[in-house]
């Protein structure tokens, strides 16, 4: 879309993308039963890769585009994510000094979130 977000675009080597083993262990379980168990999807663990790409790459382009769209810059501002699942724009916007609070319908996801 242009102008917009393009969500399926991934960086070309992506391989060495890593979190400490129990943030990995815990975000590898919670998205198996999300892909696996509750969609039946085939490509389950292709998804689970490709999440833990978005997690680390996409947060900065997702957050630079909410910028241009509200004219504003959320370094330092107050946000409210509604729908933060595991969290990587939360993350993201605090360690740019926002005082960020996420929220979502699995407690799961937020206890990881936390984790981070």
């Amino acid at each position: 879309m242009p102008g917009g977000y393009n969500h399926g675009m991934l960086p070309a080597d992506v391989s060495d993308i890593s979190f400490p083993k129990p943030i990995a262990d815990k975000l590898h379980a919670y998205y198996k039963r999300y892909y696996l168990d509750t969609l039946g999807l085939p490509d389950w663990e292709d998804r689970i890769m490709r999440r833990r790409r978005e997690e680390h790459f996409f947060a900065k382009p997702i957050m630079a585009f909410m910028e241009r769209s509200l004219g504003i810059p959320l370094d330092g501002k107050r946000v409210l994510v509604v729908g933060c699942g595991t969290g990587g724009e939360c993350v993201y916007l605090a360690s740019r000094g926002a005082g960020v609070i996420g929220l979502d319908l699995s407690s799961e996801a937020v206890g990881i979130l936390r984790d981070k």
